[in-house]
């Protein structure tokens, strides 16, 4: 029922206003997983439906929003300390247990490999402390956001023992998280068809992460931060009075940008190996940093 109404309501509003938006750029991913911390990058597409600032009826209120697909290529990460640390038991048990417990097999992960999909979205309604114009203004807003992203990973494991064959499973870590922040958002004209615009916003973020090959369900807490900034092309510069009280403004636009995206988990430490590893909970950090081009229009 949520979604049927979210997406009309989007549907209605993207009639008078929206852009379109494909960004491509770099994907992080930091901590998390088996207590490693060693930041790990790779390419990242985006697709977006955006509306950046709307004014409402003339008013200094105004709305905005941003609803994105994300889809990475993989991430390689070798398991060299986890190899050498599995060298040395085998090493050991096999002296004692010729045969025994691994079979006389040397565990081998070469790569984890992870990718990141999924979806975020955020809406913000605001109040320009400034306005001069549809293209000067700076403005405060609040923004409620959710993310519904998760991380494929598999592994490929260079030997046949069955002990062996039980660990590193494929499995899907799962994120549910919501946000409440503020925003800052801020635009300049340089003629009538040339703009420059940023905005910027920090939250506190708050749900679930899961993963049901580990059974881990933690409750995550920690923050959301955003920067957002490019300069706007105006292919039309149109306006007519109509009926003494509402202007006829059709706007057709392309915008070059950057956005950089980042989110903080506290305290995520997910065991995904099938060994019931001890280690310590720490933070996990994923970030988006892309380039993008848009097409949008406006009434």
């Amino acid at each position: 029922m949520i979604k049927k109404v979210l997406f009309i309501g989007f549907s209605t509003i993207s009639l008078f206003a929206s852009e379109v938006q494909y960004g491509h750029g770099d994907y992080s991913l930091q901590g998390g997983f088996l207590g490693f911390n060693a930041k790990m990058t790779t390419d990242i597409n985006s697709y977006s439906l955006v509306e950046q600032h709307k004014n409402i009826l003339g008013s200094r209120l105004y709305y905005g929003y941003n609803l994105t697909w994300y889809d990475s290529k993989v991430i390689k990460q070798a398991q060299k300390f986890f190899n050498t640390q599995i060298d040395q038991a085998s090493s050991l048990i096999n002296s004692y247990m010729p045969g025994g417990l691994i079979n006389g097999n040397t565990i081998k992960i070469p790569m984890l490999n992870y990718d990141y999909q999924g979806f975020d979205g955020q809406v913000k309604l605001g109040y320009d402390i400034i306005h001069k114009s549809e293209h000067n203004f700076l403005g405060v807003n609040a923004i409620l956001g959710i993310s519904l992203p998760y991380i494929n990973t598999h592994s490929n494991i260079n030997n046949s023992s069955n002990f062996s064959n039980k660990l590193f499973l494929p499995s899907k870590t799962k994120f549910q998280t919501y946000r409440l922040g503020l925003g800052l958002e801020a635009q300049k004209s340089l003629n009538d068809y040339f703009t420059l615009y940023a905005s910027a916003g920090v939250a506190k973020q708050f749900g679930k992460i899961k993963n049901s090959y580990a059974k881990a369900n933690f409750t995550a807490h920690g923050t959301y931060t955003y920067f957002d900034g490019g300069v706007r092309f105006d292919l039309t510069n149109y306006q007519k009075e109509l009926f003494d009280f509402f202007t006829f403004k059709p706007r057709i636009y392309l915008k070059i940008g950057y956005r950089y995206t980042q989110w903080r988990y506290n305290n995520i430490g997910i065991d995904i190996s099938g060994l019931s590893l001890k280690f310590n909970k720490g933070k996990m950090k994923m970030s988006t940093s892309v380039a993008y081009i848009s097409f949008g229009y406006s009434f």
